[in-house]
């Protein structure tokens, strides 16, 4: 199959791109498959040389507005290189996911004879459901534009192929429709590093809103026996987070982004992992925590009881009591938290796999084809 894949992704890839992209470099072992992605990244440093890749480089977002010159960038950038490459190579699939590249993978793919597939992650419907007020605020002007643009194209893709049983329950709610069945992310096999365990819990995503991060600032806070709180991300709440660490007098280390070899180390020299986020597509930090043969406790929110089933400890979401209370559990026993470190490799290891993942995506391509 000619299979070509449109990238929306950052500077740093978020888990959605990578999503992306390891399925896209898992095909082209035995696919023709062209890459168009929108920033070259440390991540594609290191990337497959066996798919075809074409990057546009957006503007660093360096003054107001620049968002504007990016859009006008990338329709120029689409007219001039990406749709003379659909109009010469005929594919059998353009393939996008969640918002901007869900629209135009359906878009070309029509206007150049191909089939449209598209990842589903989360929905609006879902959001709302689950972050209530919080999404609300969010969801107006360009961003609803964008999702309602979205759910047209949904309706018109021929194929769409969802990251979970929930994103696939909760698409089909949106629009009415039936989806293909789940194609889960896989997790990277490396060694493990060696690093000597410290007195530490870390927390690796985005720092946002959504994400809950202040909840373990709050839960360390009310310890009297205090882990240090190790952070790996940015976002826009680290700002404040410093000021809070500050106030409850907790030791808050910012990691900021790093290199994959560095997570994995600062993973393996953590107790444990905490994951509080109140919205995820599927959540892959906790997998990353489990494969380092660590433990997790994460919100119980549904995708992590579909993804994790019993081999994480669950608090109720925003209840930083709770979380507390799970967090001096696990400081304490050690023998738990080699149990379920254990117990949660080897789950990982037996159920999450990119190139199982890439088989069965591969099967309902061709199946469409």
């Amino acid at each position: 199959m000619k299979l070509c894949f449109l990238i929306d992704n950052a500077k740093v890839t978020g888990g959605g791109d990578y999503y992306v992209f390891k399925l896209a470099e898992k095909l082209a072992e035995s696919h023709q498959v062209t890459i168009f992605a929108a920033n070259y990244n440390s991540f594609l440093a290191t990337y497959s040389a066996k798919p075809k890749l074409f990057i546009r480089n957006e503007l660093p977002k360096i003054f107001k507005g620049i968002s504007r010159v990016n859009e006008l960038w990338e329709t120029i950038y689409t007219r001039a290189v990406i749709e003379p490459f659909l109009k010469k190579e005929k594919q059998d699939f353009v393939i996008g996911y969640l918002r901007k590249p869900a629209i135009k993978a359906e878009s070309l793919a029509k206007k150049y004879g191909a089939k449209s597939a598209s990842f589903v992650f989360e929905t609006p419907v879902w959001m709302e459901e689950q972050l209530k007020d919080r999404f609300r605020k969010e969801n107006q002007g360009r961003f609803k534009r964008s999702w309602d643009r979205t759910f047209d194209s949904y309706k018109k893709t021929d194929l769409l192929i969802p990251i979970s049983r929930l994103s696939k329950k909760k698409c089909e709610e949106w629009i009415g429709m039936k989806v293909e069945e789940e194609v889960y992310p896989g997790i990277d096999t490396f060694d493990l590093p060696t690093a000597e365990q410290s007195n530490q819990i870390i927390y690796v995503g985005r720092l946002n809103e959504y994400k809950n991060v202040g909840d373990i600032l709050e839960a360390v806070s009310l310890l009297s026996q205090k882990p240090k709180i190790v952070l790996v991300g940015t976002g826009e709440e680290e700002e404040r987070l410093r000021a809070m660490a500050e106030k409850l007098g907790v030791e808050c280390e910012f990691k900021g982004d790093i290199s994959d070899p560095e997570k994995w180390k600062e993973i393996r020299r953590s107790l444990f992992m905490v994951f509080p986020s109140s919205f995820e597509g599927f959540g892959m930090p906790p997998a990353e925590a489990l494969y380092c043969e660590r433990p997790c406790i994460c919100s119980d929110i549904p995708i992590f009881k579909e993804i994790y089933e019993d081999k994480v400890e669950y608090f109720a979401e925003r209840d930083f009591h709770m979380l507390a209370s799970r967090i001096k559990e696990l400081c304490d026993d050690e023998k738990k938290r080699k149990r379920l470190g254990a117990l949660g490799r080897k789950y990982i290891t037996s159920r999450y796999a990119w190139d199982k993942s890439a088989k069965k995506l591969e099967g309902i391509l061709c199946t469409r084809n």
